[in-house]
């Protein structure tokens, strides 16, 4: 006898990982990819960029402005892309999944062709926008096709772990053509334009997923989308619950829903901010650290995306055993302390230029362990928008997921516009700055942040659901 009651998602989150899964999480994270790609990419190749429009001094006001607002311009993109689609969602994921990877593609593929700098600006706003879109909806979809057990691994891998992959990728092709005799003004231009490509290639793929199942179910109320899904997982052989659903809240209206879990949306908007503050802090002084140490700005960069690998690799083996709540404390409170340390041998470079070569080794340690620290903590779990996604119910994970992308960016805005202005290149008390973000981090997460590892969405979010099998029927019925 089948049960009265089946909760359609529980097979779905006791699952071993399906081949699915994977599909699911590559597809989107070429997303990410972009982003690591295309955010990082500008950095190594800027001079190039300012000085085919006659801008040749990197430090000049006129250098000084563009290379903020380049920066700052797919950034502020996000502010459009990420709330547009955090609505749009709730009239389907697959509806507008492809639409985000278009709109980035469209906007790095126009970059090579601007014939000035405000019209290269306007091409990095439309692929921000497209960013911010894909910022949504991807780990969005990865969460509600994800089984329990690998769901932290899969968010973290599939979107923080490629946005590093991206940037190692950008960082390798600059150096390719520069080790190739290429010129400067089409190194820049075969690198920005590449960052269409990536996008353009799973647009198509995109398209064809089969919905989500919590929003088949949770909002459609579509029972044969949700098969399809269920197939796709299991097979045609396996049994497919079927029926109607019943929510906890699903009479609530929106505003009364964003009432009740505020504080969830609110504590990772701002845990997202306080990771972005530290790690771009130290991705923008990027050309002036590898500066003082000898080295080119891609190698610097490359030299820490090794250190992320690290990182990365005990995401993956222990966040869904640990959780989330201590891995990402214990990233917080490793990135404050070590930034200390950094800000200790950059203070030594400053008074003591001469004992450069001692303190190198120590200067490029610390450099890469904050990178290893980061990517095993904060960077995994705040920002891939994990609090966002997994502490909200599925009927305003949209746009709750909107505001902790936009806390996220915020936390960019600031690196880029407020923190050159408080603190020069060389100054240590930077690095204890962005040290001080990072414990802060590590304070907020262990007081407020709930534990998620092994649970299903709607057990997270209290979002009970019922299925009641109509009388006469089985839950096999097809």
């Amino acid at each position: 006898m089948e049960p009265d009651n089946v909760n359609p998602f529980k097979p779905l989150d006791q699952a071993d990982m399906k081949p699915l899964h994977v599909k699911y999480t590559l597809v989107a994270a070429m997303g990410t990819f972009t982003d690591g790609y295309d955010l990082s990419v500008l950095a190594v190749v800027l001079p190039y960029v300012l000085a085919s429009f006659g801008v040749t001094k990197l430090t000049s006001p006129e250098g000084v402005f563009w290379a903020t607002w380049l920066n700052a311009l797919p950034i502020l993109g996000f502010f459009v892309g990420a709330p547009l689609f955090g609505w749009l969602a709730n009239k389907g994921r697959k509806t507008f999944y492809g639409w985000d990877a278009l709109t980035m593609a469209i906007g790095a593929g126009l970059q090579p062709f601007m014939p000035n700098l405000p019209a290269l600006a306007v091409a990095r706003f439309i692929m921000g926008i497209g960013l911010g879109a894909d910022y949504v909806l991807s780990p969005m979809i990865i969460a509600e096709t994800a089984n329990a057990k690998d769901r932290g691994k899969l968010m973290a891998i599939g979107f923080g772990g490629f946005w590093v992959i991206g940037s190692a990728v950008a960082a390798s092709l600059v150096l390719a053509l520069m080790a190739a005799g290429v010129p400067n003004d089409t190194v820049w231009r075969v690198a920005l334009g590449l960052g269409a490509v990536w996008p353009a290639l799973v647009v198509y793929i995109r398209r064809k997923f089969p919905e989500t199942p919590r929003y088949s179910v949770l909002i459609k109320n579509d029972w044969e989308e949700y098969k399809m899904f269920f197939r796709a997982v299991f097979g045609h052989h396996e049994n497919v619950p079927t029926g109607r659903h019943e929510l906890s809240h699903e009479d609530e209206e929106m505003v009364q829903l964003f009432r009740k879990y505020l504080k969830f949306i609110l504590v990772g908007a701002i845990l997202w901010l306080l990771f972005d503050i530290p790690a771009y802090g130290l991705g923008f002084f990027n050309a002036y650290i590898a500066q003082s140490i000898k080295m080119y700005p891609a190698q610097l960069q490359l030299l820490g995306v090794a250190f992320t690998a690290p990182g990365t690799l005990l995401v993956w083996l222990l966040l869904d055993r640990v959780g989330r709540k201590l891995m990402q404390f214990w990233g917080f409170l490793l990135t404050g302390l070590t930034f200390m340390i950094f800000s200790y041998f950059v203070y030594q470079y400053a008074g003591a230029p001469n004992a450069a070569q001692l303190l190198f080794l120590p200067t490029i340690l610390a450099f890469g362990l904050a990178k290893t620290f980061m990517q095993m903590g904060p960077g995994s779990v705040a920002a891939v928008g994990m609090h966002g996604v997994e502490l909200t119910p599925t009927k305003i994970r949209g746009i709750g997921h909107a505001i902790n992308v936009m806390g996220g960016r915020t936390g960019v805005l600031i690196t880029t516009f407020v923190f050159p202005r408080l603190f020069t290149a060389n100054a240590y008390t930077a690095y204890i700055f962005l040290g001080v973000v990072a414990l802060i981090g590590a304070i907020i997460t262990l007081a407020l942040v709930p534990e998620t590892k092994m649970k299903g969405l709607e057990e997270i979010s209290a979002e009970l659901v019922e299925v009641k099998v109509p009388s006469g029927a089985r839950a096999g019925q097809r």
